[in-house]
């Protein structure tokens, strides 16, 4: 009977997300709330992976399901003395300090939940990262059961978002490996070690099921109030993406709220990244490039191209090119979530893709949506003129320069002026036309005063 159930409750929740996709209602996230809940851990890491993925939801709709990153249910301390004992084969109390409050956890996941625990050997507190202890056999059940509901489901009609169902799929186990997660974070470390506002936690040890590393502890993004703070961070978190996409091809693709938070100290601010299981690799330094240039322009027809090959051979290439088209001559403006809205038509289109592409400039673009959402006046002042490549690649040009940040970064930004006089050009009609002068330093000078980086 309980398999039965695991089958129908997979379908229930495979409608869910088919009414979601098109109707972002109240009773719609209600019911996939449910439906992914009863699915279990792999069916509530599922959700998460739609939330953040761009083309799915409504940015109203995933404000509503971001309960999702941070309220998952939680394993015993006795789960977790038997799972250290198995991965070590030695007590946790062997090597830390037990007390009836660092039990309790200080975060808890969909795959795993973490501890603050004082470290014998490294005489400091550390986290401790200890995958539920059911997790493994709840993912083989639900794949398999998954892809065999889904399979069904489109024989009947057509689910738009199978390819994303698909890629989750294909990628949970490597999710599920710590060892995995444990390895891109020593290489982000590494990469970022002079970067003085990116902190990424040191790792001491790791096997499958548990990670202990360094602990660092910080707020939420969203419960900063400062809006000059808010900007100085997200466009530092936009540098940080862009470094590792130029310089080192491997960039965070899963930046979601609970992944990254802020330690603020005063008035300057580190910026912590965990969560390091899912990453993103071009292999191809031309490409980075070009995904740079379209996310900064927000150039559609230009990410279009970059994520597919052969398009004219595809079945409804032409209405996705009359779409992209239309939107960016109707909507450029007026849309904060265009980019939701050309992914969501590519679903209904059914069109191939890059995959790996497509990681990593939902990377960027979840960067530059910060920027632009935490400043209404540039949102409208980039749309009205546009010139948003332009504007950008000038300005963080300067700002880099000056606040001595990112050199390797200036590099590359510096590279693009001079191979494309026309950027500065556009930059300098905008100095113009906006503050009726076209004096860049003046311009930097500003920006770094305001933002108390000067």
């Amino acid at each position: 009977m309980c398999f039965v159930n695991n089958y129908i409750n997979c379908a229930k929740f495979i409608y869910a997300l088919y009414k979601i996709f098109y109707n972002n209602s109240p009773q719609n996230i209600e019911n996939v709330k449910k439906a992914a809940e009863i699915c279990g851990p792999t069916g509530q890491k599922l959700l998460q992976f739609m939330v953040m993925h761009d083309g799915f939801l409504s940015d109203e709709s995933k404000k509503e399901l971001s309960y999702i990153f941070e309220e998952c249910s939680t394993h015993s301390w006795k789960d977790t003395e038997k799972i250290y004992l198995s991965e070590f084969k030695k007590p946790i109390s062997e090597d830390f300090s037990i007390n009836d409050i660092d039990i309790m956890p200080v975060g808890s996941g969909t795959i795993g939940q973490v501890y603050r625990l004082y470290s014998l050997k490294y005489k400091e507190y550390v986290a401790v990262k200890v995958r539920h202890s059911n997790v493994l056999d709840d993912a083989d059940n639900f794949v398999k059961i998954f892809t065999r509901v889904i399979n069904i489901m489109n024989s009947i009609t057509f689910m738009p978002f199978t390819v994303l169902i698909n890629e989750f799929l294909e990628n949970i186990y490597i999710q599920l490996d710590y060892t995995n997660e444990a390895y891109n974070t020593d290489v982000l470390r590494k990469n970022n070690l002079n970067n003085k506002h990116i902190i990424i936690p040191t790792v001491y040890y790791s096997s499958e099921s548990v990670i202990c590393m360094s602990y660092h502890d910080g707020i939420p993004f969203t419960s900063i109030t400062d809006t000059v703070l808010k900007s100085r961070i997200s466009h530092d978190l936009l540098m940080f993406n862009m470094s590792s996409i130029l310089i080192h091809d491997l960039l965070h693709c899963d930046l979601h709220y609970g992944n990254w938070k802020v330690d603020i100290k005063g008035d300057d601010y580190n910026i912590i990244i965990y969560d390091c299981g899912i990453m993103g690799s071009t292999f191809n330094a031309t490409v980075n490039k070009d995904i740079c240039l379209a996310c900064m322009d927000g150039d559609y027809n230009k990410i279009y191209s970059i994520l597919v090959n052969g398009m004219g051979d595809q079945r409804n290439s032409l209405l996705m090119k009359e779409y992209t088209r239309q939107l960016m001559r109707k909507e450029y403006q007026t849309r904060s979530d265009r980019f939701s809205l050309f992914l969501k038509q590519m679903f209904v289109y059914n069109i191939k893709f890059n995959h790996r592409y497509l990681r990593c400039i939902q990377g960027l673009m979840t960067c530059l949506s910060l920027i632009i959402i935490s400043s209404e006046k540039l949102n409208k002042m980039l749309g009205k003129e546009g010139c948003r490549l332009e504007i950008f690649i000038c300005y963080y040009s300067g700002v880099l320069e000056k606040s001595r940040k990112y050199p390797e970064l200036l590099k590359h930004i510096n590279k693009w002026i001079a191979e494309d006089k026309n950027i500065e050009k556009v930059f300098y009609e905008w100095l113009d036309n906006t503050f009726g002068h076209n004096d860049k330093s003046a311009f930097i000078d500003a920006i770094l005063l305001k933002f108390k980086e000067g």
